[in-house]
């Protein structure tokens, strides 16, 4: 899959996706369980890294919910409805806007 259109997105904050990446073979999250994606941010700056076994639904879902978390964790200020949610949460949001 092509991921050059995410490229440097940036989002009000400030944040942006600076690459995704296609990560062959097992992830791990950074607790030590499988992940199908996850998100490293330095700064302003977002790298996504992702399962090259995921089909185009799953690509979608993975890159909303690592941008979503990935947001939650770096603004000094996350809006409320964010704050709120749990790890299922962050699974159900992505499902349903795709």
């Amino acid at each position: 899959m092509n991921f050059e259109a995410f490229a440097n997105l940036t989002f009000p904050s400030g944040h942006f996706i600076s690459e995704i990446v296609g990560i062959e073979g097992k992830m791990l999250d950074p607790i030590g369980r499988p992940a199908l994606a996850k998100a490293i941010i330095e700064g302003k700056r977002i790298t996504i890294q992702i399962s090259s076994d995921l089909d185009e639904r799953e690509v979608g879902i993975s890159i909303y919910h690592e941008v979503l978390e990935s947001l939650a964790v770096a603004l000094d200020e996350p809006p409320e409805s964010v704050m709120e949610l749990n790890e299922s949460g962050f699974e159900k949001l992505p499902q349903e806007a795709y």
